[in-house]
C-alpha cells in the first residue's frame, strides 16, 4: 500500500489480488472511528476452526468476555500484534475471557492459516471467515481490529489494540494506551468502557489526514455509512 496526495488531501492506494486478476482501488475515509454495533447485541454466527470444530458466538454465552480480534497472515502490523495477543490470552483466560483470532481475507487458505498459526505459536482458536458470516456480524475494517463482547454477547469495545502505531508500519516512540486491555478490564468490574471505540491502525498521508481500510474493500460488502468511505476503481 502506498498513499499519494490527490486534491490536497491524501488517498490510499491498495493493490487486491482475487481470482487471479488484480483489482486496483483508491480509498479515502475521514478520521471517524467505526461506531457501528456499540451496545448492541451481536448476532450469532458459526466458523469453523483450523481443526475442523466448529465455533458458535451463541456458544460463549457462558464467558464473562469474548475478545474477537481479525487478522491476517500476510499484515506485518497484525502479526506484529500476536504476541501481546498472546499474553493477554494468557492474563484473561483464567477470569473466565474467550480470545479466538478471525480470518476473513481472500487468498489466506487453511493451509496457510495453519502454518502461521504455529509459526507464531497462536494459543487461542483461530476461525476461518470464508463467507464472511463474521464480518456481517461485526463490520470490521482493519487487520487487525479487536471486538470486546460482554457476558451477555453485547459489543463494549470494537478497535486498536493498543496506540504503538500511529501509521501503517509506524511505530509510536512509547505506547501510552493499552485501550483493549483497559475495555476488558472495565467490562470485567462491570464499569462502561471509558473509551468503546478507537480508530484501528490509521495510515497518515503527508497532509496529516489519517486513512482506514473500509469493510467493503476486504470482503465486498458495501463499506460502513459511518466511515463516510469513498471508493473508486483506478488503473
Amino acid at each position: 500500500m502506498h498513499l499519494r496526495p490527490t486534491n490536497g488531501k491524501a488517498t490510499l492506494a491498495l493493490l487486491v489480488l482475487a481470482g487471479g486478476m488484480s483489482l486496483g482501488w483508491l480509498v479515502q475515509a475521514d478520521e471517524k472511528a467505526n461506531t457501528s454495533g456499540i451496545h448492541e447485541k451481536v448476532a450469532n454466527f458459526t466458523l469453523i476452526d483450523l481443526n475442523g470444530k466448529e465455533w458458535s458466538l451463541a456458544g460463549q454465552k457462558g464467558a464473562k468476555a469474548v475478545v474477537i480480534v481479525f487478522i491476517s497472515a500476510e499484515c506485518p502490523m497484525s502479526n506484529a500484534y500476536l504476541p501481546v495477543l498472546a499474553e493477554l490470552a494468557r492474563t484473561y483466560g483464567p477470569k473466565g475471557v474467550v480470545f479466538v483470532a478471525v480470518n476473513a481475507n481472500a487468498g489466506e487458505d487453511v493451509k496457510q492459516l495453519a502454518a502461521h498459526a504455529k509459526e507464531y505459536r497462536i494459543s487461542f482458536p483461530v476461525l476461518r471467515d470464508e463467507q464472511h458470516a463474521a464480518v456481517r456480524a461485526l463490520r470490521p475494517a482493519v487487520n487487525p481490529e479487536a471486538f470486546v463482547l460482554d457476558s451477555d454477547l453485547t459489543l463494549r469495545y470494537r478497535g486498536r489494540i493498543d496506540d504503538g502505531y500511529s501509521a501503517r508500519l509506524k511505530k509510536n516512540p512509547r505506547i501510552t494506551r493499552h485501550d483493549l486491555k483497559e475495555a476488558l478490564d472495565e467490562v470485567l468490574a462491570g464499569k462502561p468502557v471509558t473509551s468503546p471505540v478507537t480508530a484501528s491502525m490509521p495510515a497518515s498521508a503527508a497532509s496529516g489526514q489519517p486513512y482506514a481500510l473500509v469493510t467493503g474493500m476486504l470482503t465486498g460488502l458495501p463499506a460502513s455509512t459511518s466511515s463516510r468511505a469513498s471508493l473508486r476503481s483506478w488503473r
